[in-house]
């Protein structure tokens, strides 16, 4: 294979990964550094900005180490920004039990904090909904037991809505179903 060819075959790669929107894999061909490289300014200007977009702070177990890490951590941030692109398009219902076992919860007992958001389950995020019963207490709807927030931390929960018991059943009224409501 010829020079000419190669450098054809790196740029039309090139320019589908800028097609396809994925830029931060794309300005890494452009360097030609190694995975394991630091991340690259880019990326982490890329992983704030898509954090602050979904109103997230990157946790500091997710801060990533190379360039790698940073490519995973881009691809699950796109992938949560897309999900609640879908979820405001379709508002699709909420899979399993999570959201009217602690909807129910907060509106029994009237008191605690709902919250909506996502865990990390078999390597991927998924909507779960769970009690807030104190500051240093969860309620966990899926084993329906009381756990440390240091323990609950383990699931890497990101909150995306918080709701008193009130505008919890407020929203059950409104929109008709338990929720995610956002």
């Amino acid at each position: 294979m010829t020079i000419p060819a190669v450098l054809n075959g790196m740029m039309a790669v090139l320019l589908a990964k800028f097609l396809l929107n994925d830029v931060p894999h794309a300005v890494g061909l452009i360097g030609g550094s190694s995975h394991l490289d630091n991340p690259t300014d880019r990326q982490t200007r890329y992983i704030t900005q898509l954090s602050m977009q979904l109103g997230i702070r990157t946790p500091l177990e997710e801060r990533p180490e190379t360039q790698g890490d940073a490519g995973r951590l881009i691809r699950e941030l796109e992938a949560e920004r897309d999900r609640r692109k879908r979820i405001k398009s379709a508002n699709p219902k909420a899979t399993g039990n999570c959201f009217p076992d602690a909807g129910r919860f907060v509106t029994k007992h009237e008191e605690g904090t709902l919250v909506h958001g996502t865990v990390r389950s078999n390597g991927k995020r998924i909507d779960h909904a769970w009690v807030e019963v104190s500051p240093e207490y969860i309620w966990e709807p899926q084993t329906k037991q009381y756990m440390t927030k240091e323990a609950w931390v383990l699931n890497k929960p990101i909150e995306e809505a918080r709701y008193d018991w009130e505008q919890a059943a407020v929203n059950v009224l409104k929109y008709k179903n338990w929720g995610p409501w956002t």
